[in-house]
């Protein structure tokens, strides 16, 4: 993603763009509702193999309050069903949670989308590894993990929610 930027200019259109375009795959992964349990998100898949403290993290992440009022699962599925999913009417609240996005996280926000993804790429990786790699399923030697795999294996997965709390000032 930082490359795209780089590549282009640096400029805040291409983080406007970057912005719908990782949310959009954050909404896809995560953001889903508990109601639609043959959705393949993160959660359900958690739920199947019984992996409640996985579950556990990842909501502690989408609960974090990017605001007073609103969470970044909030944010997230407000964003993309507004301007990509369903094209849900906008509202007031939207319009100011797109401008709050476009703010937050463009090129001179406090939390630029580049330094965002690179987070929670490293979050979602490491729990990957974890949920997949540790449970035998990706058919690999767990002794002798290739090097691609071995570098999230030691991600700390709460300094990095530590890190977004806070990019974001949350109170919690």
């Amino acid at each position: 993603m930082s490359n795209v930027i780089k590549q282009a200019g640096d400029s805040e259109d291409i983080y406007k763009m970057a912005i719908r375009y990782y949310f959009s795959h954050l909404r896809a992964w995560l953001v889903e509702s508990p109601n639609l349990k043959k959705n393949r998100t993160v959660q359900n898949y958690l739920l199947l193999y019984e992996r409640q403290d996985l579950l556990t993290e990842v909501n502690q992440v989408l609960e974090l309050h990017v605001t007073e009022d609103w969470t970044l699962r909030y944010l997230i599925k407000s964003y993309i069903d507004t301007n990509i999913a369903h094209y849900d009417r906008s509202t007031e609240e939207t319009k100011q949670i797109v401008t709050f996005c476009n703010s937050v996280f463009g090129k001179e926000g406090k939390f630029p989308i580049d330094q965002f993804v690179g987070i929670m790429e490293s979050y979602m990786m490491s729990l990957v590894i974890e949920m997949w790699f540790y449970a035998g399923e990706l058919g690999a030697d767990i002794g002798n993990p290739d090097p691609a795999v071995a570098v999230f294996m030691d991600v700390n997965r709460q300094e990095l929610l530590e890190m977004m709390k806070e990019k974001f000032n949350d109170k919690e």
